[in-house]
């Protein structure tokens, strides 16, 4: 059972069971395989429920494709359609307000996920007006001896 659902996230498979590991007698027995019988039927009506609405959106991922201006803004991500990823389907206009306008439509397929991490958020120095950046290069450069005058004779 677990196995057919395995994309799916979400799905409570677990029974209570009883406190702390026992031996348990035939009424016992009977009433844990009981609650595992319910639990079961309630994961299949789940299932169930899930593959339709899985169904219909694939549908309708085929209707956008063969129709984009019909199902104008709809999106559809991969998960709605039982698949794992990022991914969604969107119809769109193409060349953003003149498509819009002249009803040039299109079902554009994402690319799946961003890199995951990514190089996060980096330290930015805040942008300081360019007086002040030509002052704080040059403090910024490397210290020099200082210069000695020499006194001449004449």
């Amino acid at each position: 059972m677990f196995s057919s659902a395995y994309p799916r996230v979400g799905i409570e498979w677990s029974v209570a069971g009883s406190d702390g590991p026992q031996v348990l007698n035939l009424a016992n027995l009977e009433e844990l395989r009981d609650r595992l019988v319910n639990r079961l039927e309630d994961v299949r009506a789940e299932l169930r429920e899930r593959h339709r609405a899985e169904l219909a959106n694939r549908r309708l991922i085929d209707r956008m494709l063969d129709d984009p201006a019909a199902h104008k803004w709809i999106q559809v991500s991969a998960e709605d359609v039982g698949a794992r990823g990022c991914r969604h389907w969107h119809s769109l206009p193409r060349h953003g307000i003149i498509g819009m306008l002249l009803g040039w439509w299109r079902v554009r397929i994402s690319s799946g996920c961003p890199l995951a991490g990514g190089r996060g958020r980096q330290a930015v120095a805040p942008k300081l007006p360019r007086s002040q950046r030509a002052n704080d290069r040059k403090s910024a450069q490397t210290p020099q001896a200082p210069r000695c005058r020499i006194p001449t004779t004449r």
